[in-house]
């Protein structure tokens, strides 16, 4: 009887050993996975700035990614994706509305790059359209250097290049640039 106690007892101690070694192999192996790019993933966030007190970019994402790296330059980034909601400011009121498939957001120079299909829809209707568009925030410009699309009232915009100063209401195209009017008049009788 006092073997059979004996042997239970090994047995129970080598169970509990056993499970302890298979709980520790399996958290070492969870924390030799790749570590992810960002130090933060915050799911619907937003980012607001402001310029001398004033409301200038009020943007919501789906996801925002701040970068975990040794460079120093990229640990001022935040990355937005997936926009749902952009607002550019300019004297208080809302003057440009933007979609793109990510923003980056520099916090030390707050410059702003957008990438991917963007769309930047001024409030009196004026349309603009790109792939690429920064933000350069001490000079209040926009810039690219791609391919960019404008849709006024009365016709369409196309140019290589553009340069936009929102302060000033300034907009200079360079680079093939091309305006396709839609002609209205009055209708005539001449055969």
């Amino acid at each position: 009887m006092k073997r059979i106690k004996i042997i239970l007892a090994i047995l129970i101690v080598n169970l509990i050993f056993v499970g302890l070694f298979f709980f520790n192999f399996e958290e070492s192996k969870e924390s030799d996975e790749v570590s992810p790019d960002y130090q933060y993933q915050i799911n619907s966030p937003r980012v607001i700035t402001y310029n001398k007190g004033d409301k200038r970019w009020d943007i919501t994402a789906n996801q925002i990614l701040i970068p975990k790296s040794e460079d120093k330059k990229k640990e001022n980034e935040v990355i937005l994706k997936d926009i749902q909601k952009g607002e550019l400011f300019n004297k208080g009121e809302v003057e440009y509305t933007l979609d793109a498939e990510e923003i980056i957001y520099f916090k030390g120079t707050k410059d702003i790059k957008l990438k991917g299909n963007i769309r930047l829809d001024k409030v009196d209707g004026e349309e603009i359209k790109t792939e690429e568009l920064d933000w350069l925030d001490k000079r209040k410009e926009f810039v690219t250097d791609t391919n960019v699309k404008v849709t006024l009232d009365d016709g369409e915009l196309f140019a290589k290049k553009m340069r936009m100063d929102v302060e000033n209401n300034i907009i200079d195209f360079s680079g093939e640039v091309e305006m396709e009017f839609n002609l209205k008049g009055a209708v005539s009788n001449e055969n």
